[in-house]
């Protein structure tokens, strides 16, 4: 008796990223770039695609005041997003956007304690 098993193969992917920071005297630039690497024949899934191997790109910045304002922009794949921060001693507020060309924007609020 064979028995045949139908098998879902495992998805490959590799991430790379980086980021450049420059340190001024009341403020500090913060620019970063990762790719996602794919190995599962993703296709139109992703922004690049060769064959079975497609890719990802997100670039984003950020820009402190102080270390206690922060105003962040950037792209994830194709959709662009925004955010801002806000840090006291202990306490932080945190706002992310993110644009989706098939869904609604998603807004993301939270809140942050340090001990």
């Amino acid at each position: 008796m064979s028995r045949v098993l139908d098998r879902d193969p495992v998805a490959t992917r590799v991430a790379y990223g980086d980021a450049l920071v420059e340190l001024g005297e009341r403020h500090e630039d913060v620019v970063a770039l990762d790719a996602d690497l794919f190995f599962d024949n993703r296709q139109a899934a992703s922004q690049f695609w060769s064959e079975t191997v497609s890719t990802d790109l997100h670039v984003g910045a950020e820009l402190s005041f102080q270390e206690r304002v922060m105003i962040r922009g950037g792209l994830d794949a194709d959709n662009y997003t925004a955010g801002a921060g806000i840090y006291f001693n202990v306490v932080g507020f945190d706002y992310a956007y993110l644009h989706h060309d098939a869904f609604d924007a998603t807004h993301r609020v939270s809140v942050l304690a340090n001990f």
